[in-house]
């Protein structure tokens, strides 16, 4: 069977199957410094938002019995409302820390009905919020996208080595007994660089790695930017960037985000321009996870890069005005991960950006944090700009203020909108709704001099598997019964043939029937091709039928024998097939019956 991805510009407005939005969450509470603006990694917020039901979220650690007194937290949610849950207290509980162990801190999120969900580490100084991805952040197979960037050097609290401010990936399990490879191309602690190693985690188990030597840690070129991270079963990964420089000023503020395994990434992606200082270093990293991957900027046919699997290539966002242009767009030749750093002044956060392909989403739910600045980044499909619908209607998304993005031949609007707290309260759950197509949306929150609190929580595509079925020969007067299957980011599809044959009843069921045509039967093959359909770029796998000529089968001339003759010599023959059967009358056939030439 042979697989493929078409590319298609048209997406349909529907319902994706996985998403940001979801009934369950996982994820690995990153250890946070605690000399930044002492206490640093104080306070710590868990944000929920449910959707058009109500909601019981609960909210354990299940390789951890003593959690929260040993009783999960369970929050109630009116439909369309959002809670900030203070998590402070169990700050002992929650962080993953030291690093090169394995502990049993992993954090799951329950609901009963759809919600939208982030982690957030809310000190004044050191900000920001990890949006969490659902079922489309688990996964076995995850490339870590951190940076090299020497401008975004960690601050350097050293001699206080027990509470560094470090870069890392942070892992948790979902089942038990998951066997997950590391490899990394730089020296991470307790392990070499470029030598793989194994741990194992139960479910809700966790793991940190890191470069915490005191001496380095705060060097980006220690970063393990690029490593290689599988597992057996599935699980979440999160990146973290603690008191990260900027170099247009003192600043240095927390950057993390939780991020999806390979076979979720997209090849084409939007990056909004946020408020940072012209010299800010706004920054667009963009890493491949196979070789030979070609990255193009704003439709230029010219590639800027060629990356193999790990490597990355930094797109500087500085040039944009922020009012005439707003937005960047870049594409793959190969799937990357896109992470989006931005703020204000010189405050940053990071946040990884959903892939154009299959992403999107017609409702959202969100919150705001802090009365400090509040921005939405908006991403539609133009002819859509005007139709979103706030709830409350305090705020307003007007077509006016979006601008085309560059090198998308005009399909694509970006916004960036300030709200005030009159138009958008702190703490209050707002719900956008595009009535014509899907959208992407963003927060960043926080102030020039304090933190960034940057995340997207737009859907992630869902890889999609089409399997139209094994390769098989058949006789030339039979019909095709198909059982093709669509799961995941899609579960519908439609049958195409490169014959003149028809499906019954249709070409969308998937369990169709094709009834060859005498051209298909003459020309003795025919290649049956399973497409998925909807708002994802379509997967498809083609089946060969090929055609056997029918039969055809001689018994001889009628004979007339005097019915005492003991036997009656057969002399049988048949075209186009391997053998053949007699068959009927109360008498044998010696010395077989598969014997063309028997005796009766």
């Amino acid at each position: 069977m042979k697989k493929a991805l078409l590319l298609v510009l048209g997406l349909l407005l529907t319902e994706l199957v996985q998403a940001q939005t979801g009934t369950e969450f996982w994820m690995a509470p990153p250890d946070v410094t605690l000399r930044h603006n002492m206490p640093g990694d104080e306070p710590i917020f868990i944000n929920v938002a449910a959707g058009n039901a109500p909601a019981t979220v609960t909210i354990s650690q299940p390789a951890n019995a003593g959690f929260n007194g040993g009783v999960p937290i369970v929050l109630n949610l009116a439909a369309n409302t959002s809670t900030r849950y203070n998590l402070t207290a169990l700050k002992a509980q929650l962080e993953t820390r030291p690093t090169n162990a394995v502990l049993n801190t992993g954090l799951r999120i329950q609901s009963t009905a759809n919600i939208t969900c982030y982690y957030e580490p809310s000190n004044t100084n050191n900000p920001d919020i990890m949006a969490l991805k659902g079922a489309n952040g688990l996964g076995t197979e995850f490339y870590i996208p951190l940076h090299k960037h020497a401008p975004f050097y960690n601050h350097n609290f050293s001699p206080n080595d027990a509470d560094l401010a470090f870069a890392s990936f942070d892992i948790v399990a979902t089942e038990n007994n998951t066997l997950v490879m590391i490899y990394s191309p730089v020296a991470v602690d307790g392990h070499p660089a470029l030598v793989p190693f194994t741990i194992t985690l139960q479910q809700g188990q966790t793991y940190s790695c890191a470069n915490t030597a005191p001496a380095t840690h705060f060097d980006p070129l220690t970063h393990p930017s690029g490593a290689v991270v599988l597992s057996d079963k599935p699980i979440a990964i999160s990146i973290k960037d603690d008191s990260n420089h900027n170099p247009s000023g003192g600043c240095y503020d927390l950057m993390l985000d939780q991020i999806v395994p390979v076979d979720i990434l997209g090849t084409d992606y939007i990056a909004v321009k946020g408020a940072l200082n012209a010299t800010g270093d706004e920054s667009l990293f963009l890493m491949a996870v196979e070789n030979n991957t070609q990255v193009f900027i704003d439709g230029n046919a010219t590639p800027v890069a060629t990356l193999f699997a790990g490597q990355y290539y930094r797109h500087d966002m500085d040039y944009l005005s922020g009012a005439a242009n707003n937005s960047t767009f870049v594409s793959g030749s190969k799937p990357l991960y896109a992470i989006h750093v931005t703020g204000f002044g010189c405050e940053q956060g990071m946040a990884i950006l959903p892939p154009l392909n299959c992403a999107g989403s017609t409702n959202l739910s969100f919150t705001r944090s802090t009365s400090e600045a509040f921005f939405l980044n908006l991403l539609v499909r133009n002819g859509s700009q005007d139709d979103f619908v706030v709830s409350p209607a305090s705020a307003t998304i007007p077509a006016s203020a979006f601008q085309a993005v560059p090198g998308t031949g005009g399909l694509w609007m970006a916004a960036r909108i300030q709200y005030n707290t009159t138009e958008v309260p702190v703490n209050q759950a707002f719900s956008v709704t595009n009535t014509t197509d899907v959208f992407s949306l963003a927060i960043i929150n926080g102030g020039g001099s304090s933190g960034c609190r940057y995340g997207f929580f737009s859907e992630f595509s869902g890889r999609i598997d089409v399997n139209a079925g094994p390769d098989v020969t058949l006789c030339a007067d039979q019909q095709v019964p198909l059982a093709g299957t669509v799961t995941g980011g899609s579960t519908t599809g439609i049958w195409t043939t490169n014959g003149s044959g028809t499906f019954t009843p249709n070409a969308n069921t998937l369990n169709a029937t094709y009834e060859p045509s005498l051209g298909d039967i003459a020309l003795g093959t025919v290649t049956l091709t399973l497409t998925s359909t909807g708002n994802c770029t379509p997967v498809s796998d083609t089946r060969v039928i090929t055609f056997a000529p029918r039969p055809l089968p001689e018994a001889g001339a009628d004979q007339l024998i005097c019915s005492n003759n003991p036997q009656v010599t057969l002399n049988g023959s048949i075209l186009n097939a391997l053998g053949g059967v007699w068959s009927g009358g109360v008498g044998s056939f010696l010395p077989a019956t598969n014997n063309l030439n028997a005796a009766y």
